[in-house]
């Protein structure tokens, strides 16, 4: 339990150094208004297909907050698993 707890203090630790550098911080900032971008359009999109502008769950304000964060989790996962597959890479080629 204690080394669970350590390992996410550390995760947050290092989150919020990132966060102090300023351009890490946009970065982030940009991934996150491009996860909202993504669900507004996604919501558009879905309403077109239901050929009427019927009430879509997204269009709660609570709903849509989840499937924002949904997705913007999604990119940031996206971005770290380019992140380490660039690193395991430079590895290889430097052996």
């Amino acid at each position: 339990m204690m080394l669970r707890a350590q390992k996410a203090f550390e995760t947050v630790d290092k989150a919020y150094k990132l966060l102090l550098d300023g351009e890490q911080k946009k970065r982030a900032l940009d991934v996150i208004q491009a996860g909202k971008e993504y669900m507004e359009h996604t919501v558009k999109e879905w309403k077109k297909q239901l050929k009427k502008e019927e009430n879509v769950e997204e269009d709660d304000p609570e709903l849509f907050k989840q499937a924002v964060n949904k997705q913007t989790m999604k990119f940031f996962a996206e971005l770290e698993i380019k992140r380490k597959e660039r690193e395991t890479k430079e590895m290889h080629k430097r052996k």
